[in-house]
């Protein structure tokens, strides 16, 4: 990779990682508050299971993109599921009784995990492009 298709590629892959680990940050303080209230951490976690499913996704999002920081090819196989279990989170709050302001605010999110990693694509691409044409 050129270095500065490196330099940008990596800068995606920290977007991703602080995107991620703010909605973590949100979900978790949402599991606090609904524990606070009395319930147990199966109802925040389970009922409905959107917490869950955001921990999840966020956590293979987060663990592939810092693996792709670190040079390990594995990581884009934890993105990808990551995100579509993301996408299945959006749909999920997009078809249950909740506001429009609590799913397009996902929506955005994944949004941007997903022009992130068309970014990474195309700058692999234009890689694997340079590299053919030169020999």
């Amino acid at each position: 990779m050129t270095q500065k298709g490196s330099i940008i590629a990596r800068a995606a892959l920290f977007i991703i990682i602080l995107v991620a680990l703010y909605d973590v940050w949100t979900s978790l303080e949402a599991i606090r508050f609904i524990i606070a209230r009395g319930s147990p951490l199966s109802d925040a976690l389970f009922e409905p299971p959107t917490s869950i499913i955001r921990l999840v996704a966020c956590a293979l999002i987060v663990l592939g993109a810092a693996l792709m920081i670190a040079a390990k090819r594995i990581g884009i196989w934890l993105i990808i599921p990551g995100t579509l279990l993301y996408a299945v989170l959006v749909i999920a709050l997009a078809t249950q009784s909740y506001g429009a302001s609590i799913w397009l605010i996902e929506a955005f999110r994944l949004s941007i995990f997903v022009a992130m990693l068309a970014l990474i694509a195309a700058i692999r691409a234009f890689r694997r492009k340079s590299s053919s044409a030169s020999h």
